[in-house]
């Protein structure tokens, strides 16, 4: 671990969530960072579905949607 944070080196994904439509929008990376990992996967879980309502998705820094029941 290192302290370049305090230097300013980050990167941050601006996550969404709209009620109504029940869609999750997770928004373009801003930021970068040396060492940092390009691609992720995120395990999303709408609270009271059980595991089944579980989606994955890989998430590359561009921004994206997924409808969730």
């Amino acid at each position: 671990m290192n302290y370049a944070y305090e230097r300013g080196a980050r990167s941050t994904i601006p996550f969404h969530w709209d009620d109504r439509t029940r869609t999750l929008s997770i928004g373009e990376r801003k930021g970068t960072y040396p060492g940092m990992i390009a691609n992720r996967e995120f395990t999303v879980h709408l609270a009271g579905t059980g595991a089944s309502g579980d989606k994955r998705v890989q998430y590359a820094g561009r921004k994206l949607s997924l409808m969730l029941k």
